[in-house]
């Protein structure tokens, strides 16, 4: 029960951090069926390890472009820590 708490805790804590950009909203996209599930398969492999650009779903190409708050592959691996943060 203590281990259940404590994760609870760092998982909100870790979620608040995240600031809901548009690359976020659209990996978490809940009016989307699918799409957080299918968001967090692809962050489980793009945190690990280099994902060919191919790999990359079109909604986050889209959503996740290069703009001031970095590289497509900044955005990407920021948003993917907030989804696997909640």
């Amino acid at each position: 029960m203590k281990y259940a708490l404590t994760t609870l805790v760092l998982a909100t804590l870790a979620a608040g951090d995240c600031a809901a950009d548009n690359c976020l909203r659209a990996l978490r996209a809940t009016q989307v069926p699918g799409r957080l599930g299918d968001a967090r398969d692809f962050c489980a492999t793009f945190t690990v390890g280099s994902v060919a650009a191919t790999a990359i779903p079109s909604y986050a190409v889209d959503a996740c472009k290069q703009n001031q708050n970095g590289p497509l592959s900044v955005r990407l691996s920021s948003a993917c820590n907030c989804i696997a943060a909640t």
